[in-house]
């Protein structure tokens, strides 16, 4: 797990080609949220989409889709 001090945020990424990955890590107190993207560039928009999965606040999990728009 990522270890992130209490009342703060991380961001961290990575881009490989058109492959794209980031996590975001958000601590308040006792609540942990964190999320992982996984993604490809579209090289004619520059825009990313892909997939995410998520967890917290407590036990609660989440997944789907993203979309980022370049403007």
């Amino acid at each position: 797990p990522i270890s992130v001090p209490s009342g703060s945020f991380d961001l961290k990424g990575s881009i490989r080609g058109v492959c794209v990955s980031f996590t975001a890590v958000e601590i308040s107190g006792d609540t942990r949220i964190a999320y992982g993207f996984e993604g490809r560039v579209d090289r004619a928009t520059g825009g990313i989409s892909g997939t995410f999965t998520g967890t917290g606040p407590g036990a609660c999990l989440s997944k789907g889709t993203f979309n980022v728009e370049v403007r």
